[in-house]
């Protein structure tokens, strides 16, 4: 509980800090300017106070609590305010969308990254740490993974992955977002699918 406490203050103290730098932005009337891009490079910690529910896992993991985090986006009178879009992007898009946003053409070919502001549904998206991989194209996930750092819950807050002896899990991720159901019995063809996709990617990489 204490550590709890403790991860809720430097969230605090971070929210007043970005306060002063918006304040910053306004006072040198340059908000409409600025394009300001936000986002966490992974899920927290349980060890350090995290509360990721209803995702399991955490940082260190490729399980959606280790790699789903929001992502807020501002640029006055560019973009909508109070939108919430759900579709799934990555950190690798940052570079190309602030490119595209002041003008400046990309000519490496191998950026995997898009232009946030051009939508692209259902693209592969591929993550892979040490021995661990997971692949998503639009609800599914597909994912190696079987990893629980913890031998101990860490904490209360802490939801570990579900126990299987199968190589690969699959799951609904926009409907279970938990990863709770492992769909790969019951969508061979989607296993097989991703797994292909993997694989390619692996090469051109």
């Amino acid at each position: 509980d204490n550590m709890r406490k403790y991860y809720l203050a430097n969230l605090h103290c971070l929210d007043d800090n970005i306060g002063r730098f918006l304040e910053a932005l306004e006072a040198q009337d340059i908000e409409k300017e600025t394009l300001i891009i936000y986002i966490s490079d992974n899920g927290g910690s349980p060890l350090t106070g995290a509360n990721n529910a209803p995702l399991t896992g955490g940082k260190y993991s490729l399980w959606e609590g280790g790699i789903r985090v929001p992502m807020s986006i501002s640029w006055p009178d560019k973009i909508v305010p109070n939108q919430v879009i759900n579709e799934y992007v990555s950190a690798v898009d940052i570079l190309p969308t602030i490119a595209a946003a002041v003008g400046i053409p990309l000519q490496d070919e191998t950026i995997d990254g898009v232009d946030l502001m051009q939508s692209e549904v259902d693209r592969l998206l591929v993550w892979k740490w040490q021995k661990t991989w997971a692949v998503r194209k639009g609800n599914w996930k597909l994912t190696n993974a079987n990893e629980n750092h913890w031998k101990s819950e860490p904490s209360s807050q802490y939801i570990a992955p579900i126990k299987d002896d199968l190589l690969l899990k699959l799951f609904d991720v926009e409907n279970d977002p938990g990863e709770r159901v492992d769909m790969s019995s019951q969508n061979p063809d989607m296993v097989a699918e991703l797994s292909q996709a993997y694989e390619e990617w692996c090469s051109n990489n």
